[in-house]
């Protein structure tokens, strides 16, 4: 071999580590951020369970909320038609 060829494969060899440490650069970078899109998909996922959970629990309140109100508009209806009948004079009798 020549002293260019030598040169010539010593500066190939070279670039060729390079281009091997880049590539497991880049791969441990893929690899990491992988990692990360798991963690944060698992995390919206927790995220959307709660959010779920506590609109479930909204509409629980919202119909026991509703079920109160009812309750008491009945109770003032018939304490009002109580009322209503106590104060009606009575009627003459013929």
């Amino acid at each position: 071999m020549s002293g260019t060829e030598t040169t010539t494969t010593s500066h190939m060899l070279a670039l060729l580590r390079r281009f091997d440490l880049r590539q497991s650069q880049m791969l441990d970078l893929i690899l990491r951020q992988q990692e990360l899109l798991g963690r944060l998909e698992r995390d919206m996922r927790e995220g959307f369970d709660r959010i779920d959970r506590d609109v479930e629990e909204v509409k629980c309140d919202l119909v026991l909320a509703g079920n109160n109100i009812l309750n008491r508009l009945s109770e003032h209806y018939q304490t009002t038609m109580r009322l209503a009948g106590l104060e009606r004079p009575p009627m003459p009798r013929t």
